[in-house]
């Protein structure tokens, strides 16, 4: 099954009613750089080609792991008279999250840290055959409707990104494995991107930010509509507003508390915002996913 997606992937009515996450079988000649609000995470079946994240470009054959970011501009090439066949999964981290403060912690786990992790990794012939088995049976899963699927799917979930956590690890400790370069991309305009998503419950400011990072504020300003494609307020009501589309559905939450829990002061603020940059009310939204 192949699926083809836009070139900014946002909106939650383009993703499985019940939660923040969808995982297909993509086979792609050429998919030209794009971005999207998820993190995603693909596996490389067959073919080979190049993957380029941010300017910086690896090679994508069997048993390629790869891990996007969000905000984070990419792009897949096949190489001449081949095509990849990769699994791909795009998820929102309050998936495996089911309180404010454990969803604090993952979310560190997985935008935080320094800025030489790797975004990709050569898997072993035995890591790849195992990590394609867990995305083999989340396909399943998501494809079916038996019970409890939703929890194995959380469940295998989190043992794929506690896999990539540990890769991540053993990268730190194998200095022969070679770090791609960063081309012209700023490492520390990302760390303040990232900075927003693990904080966007905060009374973020530009100003702030460009205090904490120690940044001219107008640069910072530039920078982030450079690399991210949107302004700093347009940014941070994305952010927010993507938590906000997840609260309404998955949960019962009230719209005052939802507003509450992702960083605005009043019901009142998300409904301009979620008018603003959805087109609809937060009550309509909701009505419209169930």
């Amino acid at each position: 099954m192949t699926s083809i997606y836009p070139y900014y992937f946002t909106d939650y009515h383009r993703v499985h009613p019940d939660m923040p996450f969808t995982i297909d079988i993509h086979l792609i000649d050429r998919f030209p750089a794009h971005r999207h609000d998820f993190l995603e995470i693909s596996l490389v079946i067959e073919g080979s080609g190049k993957e380029i994240v941010n300017g910086v470009e690896h090679p994508m054959e069997p048993g390629t792991l790869t891990l996007v970011l969000p905000f984070q501009f990419h792009e897949l090439r096949a190489d001449p008279g081949s095509t990849l066949k990769l699994y791909n999964c795009m998820f929102s981290v309050e998936l495996l999250t089911d309180t404010r403060e454990s969803a604090a912690g993952f979310a560190e786990l997985l935008l935080g840290g320094e800025d030489d992790r790797p975004t990709f990794f050569q898997l072993t012939d035995k890591h790849a055959t195992d990590m394609a088995r867990i995305f083999q049976e989340m396909l399943e899963e998501f494809e079916g409707r038996r019970t409890w699927r939703i929890a194995i799917l959380k469940a295998k979930l989190m043992e794929t990104m506690i896999r990539v956590d540990r890769l991540r690890s053993d990268f730190h400790q194998q200095a022969s494995i070679p770090v791609p370069k960063r081309g012209e991309l700023p490492d520390s305009i990302w760390k303040v991107i990232r900075y927003m998503h693990v904080h966007y419950r905060d009374a973020l400011t530009l100003s702030g930010l460009a205090e904490t990072f120690h940044f001219n504020e107008t640069y910072l300003s530039e920078q982030i509509k450079r690399h991210a494609g949107v302004n700093f307020i347009d940014l941070l009501h994305e952010i927010r507003l993507r938590h906000a589309c997840s609260l309404l559905v998955s949960t019962e939450m009230t719209v005052s508390d939802i507003a509450y829990e992702i960083g605005y002061g009043s019901s009142n603020t998300l409904y301009k915002a979620f008018q603003k940059y959805k087109g609809v009310t937060p009550g309509s939204y909701r009505s419209g996913i169930n």
